[in-house]
């Protein structure tokens, strides 16, 4: 927020005030949800993977081997679908944001309008 008061005036000549609200408000949210989820997740999964490894080569080494062989597959269609989600989510956050500065707009000159 700091950095965006800073700015200067042809700056905001230039943008739209939904635009600028909506980027700070979800900058905000993206900051603030992987800290506070992002550890015990990180802790969960870390150790889930490693029972479950061990499990494997415990139950049977030679079909654990044959079954981690289609990990590097299953990696590269979820990259496919990261990238494809977050084409999908910047679209839906620009349409949010074009929403929120027509409102913002026409609350903001309701005297001009009226």
């Amino acid at each position: 927020f700091r950095q965006l008061i800073k700015q200067d005036i042809a700056f905001f000549d230039g943008m739209r005030t939904g635009d600028l609200t909506q980027r700070l408000g979800s900058d905000v949210r993206a900051m603030a949800s992987p800290v506070t989820v992002t550890l015990s997740m990180l802790i969960s999964n870390t150790l889930l993977l490693v029972g479950g490894v061990i499990m494997c080569f415990v139950t049977s080494w030679q079909l654990s081997m044959v079954a981690y062989t289609t990990v590097l597959p299953i990696m590269h269609v979820t990259e496919a679908y990261a990238k494809w989600s977050g084409r999908i989510n910047r679209q839906i956050y620009q349409h949010y944001s074009d929403a929120m500065s027509a409102a913002n707009e026409a609350i903001a000159n309701v005297r001009t309008v009226r």
